[in-house]
């Protein structure tokens, strides 16, 4: 499990893409030390994952909730013969995954707003803009109260 979500986090380092290709190598060795910590701390046994409440300090201390959400294996995607099934709902797949932990809720603006609206610039699909020190022209307006 933590693996896979170290991976998910920071594939550009987990490729075979050269250090010339990472986004941002400087933050090489910061990416390494969180994965070995991570690499060396025990899963939890699933019966030990209760959902919790966690502090957000870039958010005022606002709570979120995370509920665990069972590890298994399931069948991703409608048969062929499900009624009304549109043809990106297939081929069926077995898939397994890791126990993890989800928010309850919906992330709020407010709650995201702290993340997002960090000095940087950005594209119009929220993607840090690395070609210019400026805000674009294309950057997402964000409204108080979205």
């Amino acid at each position: 499990m933590r693996t896979a979500t170290f991976l998910a986090l920071a594939g550009c380092v987990a490729s075979s893409r050269s250090l010339a290709e990472v986004p941002n190598p400087q933050l090489l060795p910061t990416t390494q030390a969180i994965h070995a910590t991570i690499a060396k701390t025990p899963d939890p046994e699933a019966s030990a994952m209760k959902a919790y409440a966690e502090k957000v300090k870039l958010a005022g201390d606002a709570a979120i909730d995370l509920v665990p959400v069972s590890g298994g294996e399931f069948t991703l995607g409608s048969p062929e013969s499900e009624p009304n099934r549109k043809p990106d709902e297939g081929p069926q797949k077995k898939v397994k995954i890791e126990p993890f932990w989800m928010g309850k809720m919906e992330v709020t603006w407010n709650l995201y707003r702290p993340f997002m609206e960090n000095g940087k610039a950005r594209n119009k699909d929220g993607t840090l803009n690395r070609d210019s020190d400026l805000t674009t022209s294309e950057a997402p307006a964000v409204k108080d109260g979205e």
